[in-house]
């Protein structure tokens, strides 16, 4: 989405070319900057008080009030991503949005070579992309992507029935100067790395997922009664996320332990846990995307994510706010923006999650807010900086009354 470059200050606001201004830097990802992005200040009531794109340099400065919020919109393959966020009245606030898009150059191939397996389905995960294949020997174009930061190709290979693994081959395969990697499965893996866990006072669901060359792979979870988590043999794990999980999905307590490596045990008390979410969330207008909720009072931040598909392109919307937060409302948009993000009225579904979250590596609202804010996936971000190590804490309630 390419505009032109303007500005709307509202007259009952006060603002004016002399007023306060406030400083915003949109980065594609980690590093790379969004030039051309929206980006608008506006009251907690949604009104606007300035618009503008981002220059070169990824960069905005737009007029606010004290209160002031400011709303970045990055546009991508998979849809809108639109933040909103208090504004800083000195200093820069950085935005990580989700990384570029990327075409899938084919510059590789993988071939694979395997023992016969009874399986109704062989799934080939190579990171950035998984293919489904039927026979063996066999051979599969490889996007550039899959091989992160070198020449080595992480690869999962998975043949199940129905869906229980029947079997398994992981390893980082080196590819040649013809960028061809070679994979040779003698035998299949039928049992996994068992991790003890020592302690789980709370009764979590516990499950592993191990990052290859920045990829994830998520390991089969262990039975309820299992002492154990389970992880893949033989693949590289660099570091590793292990997500314990207490009560549903949409209404319950989650806590990521990141490490390098695989850990040699597991341990969860109830100390590693934020408080139970007792709050619901209230859509008070439809049109104007309007909610309230009672404060969550945990944590560094409170994130409240809405999604929506007015269309042929999905919208989501993370809201990042202090902990004492208790409201919102979507920005007012003007017509070019109001054609692509409107309101999700009429059957459009409206989904929504409310979590506070708390990091290792912040400790309230304003260091969340220095350290930028990171939302680099569409829907599980980490808002504070994604940990190399320690503890990431969230409690959620899902959907809205």
């Amino acid at each position: 989405m390419r505009r032109a470059l303007f500005a709307v200050i509202l007259s009952a606001c006060g603002g004016d070319a002399s007023g306060p201004t406030t400083n915003v830097l949109l980065l594609a990802g980690e590093i790379p900057v969004e030039p051309g992005a929206t980006v608008i200040s506006h009251t907690l009531e949604g009104d606007v008080l300035d618009q503008q794109l981002t220059d070169g340099a990824g960069q905005a400065t737009l007029q606010f009030q004290t209160g002031a919020l400011v709303t970045a919109v990055f546009h991508r393959d998979a849809g809108y991503r639109v933040i909103t966020t208090p504004a800083l009245a000195t200093g820069t606030l950085a935005i990580h949005g989700p990384p570029p898009d990327r075409a899938p150059i084919l510059s590789n191939s993988l071939v694979i070579t395997a023992a016969p397996i009874d399986a109704d389905a062989i799934a080939v995960d190579m990171g950035f992309t998984t293919a489904i294949v039927t026979t063996f020997p066999k051979t599969l174009d490889v996007p550039a992507q899959c091989l992160g930061s070198d020449s080595n190709l992480d690869v999962l290979v998975r043949a199940t029935i129905g869906d229980q693994v029947v079997g398994y081959f992981a390893a980082r395969v080196p590819t040649d100067q013809n960028g061809v990697a070679m994979l040779d499965i003698p035998a299949w893996t039928t049992t996994f790395t068992s991790i003890p866990v020592t302690r789980n006072d709370l009764g979590a669901t516990i499950e592993v997922a191990e990052i290859s060359d920045g990829f994830v792979f998520e390991a089969p979870a262990a039975p309820a009664t299992s002492d154990a988590a389970n992880a893949w043999t033989g693949l590289v794990a660099d570091s590793s996320h292990v997500v314990a999980q207490v009560g549903p999905a949409t209404a319950g307590q989650t806590t990521t332990q990141v490490s390098a490596g695989l850990p040699a045990s597991i341990a969860f008390g109830a100390e590693d846990f934020l408080p139970a979410a007792t709050t619901t969330v209230a859509l008070r207008d439809r049109a104007k995307l309007a909610f309230g909720w009672t404060a969550l009072a945990a944590g560094d931040v409170t994130n409240l994510h809405a999604s929506w598909t007015p269309g042929a392109e999905r919208i989501a919307w993370d809201v990042v706010v202090a902990p004492d937060a208790d409201h919102i409302a979507f920005p007012g948009l003007d017509s070019d923006l109001a054609a692509v993000l409107a309101p999700p009225v009429g059957d459009v579904t409206l989904t929504t999650n409310l979590r506070a979250i708390d990091g290792p590596d912040t400790t309230d609202f304003a260091s969340v807010q220095a350290a930028g804010l990171w939302l680099l996936t569409f829907d599980a971000a980490t808002i504070v900086p994604p940990p190399v190590a320690g503890e990431l804490r969230e409690t959620n309630v899902g959907g809205f009354d």
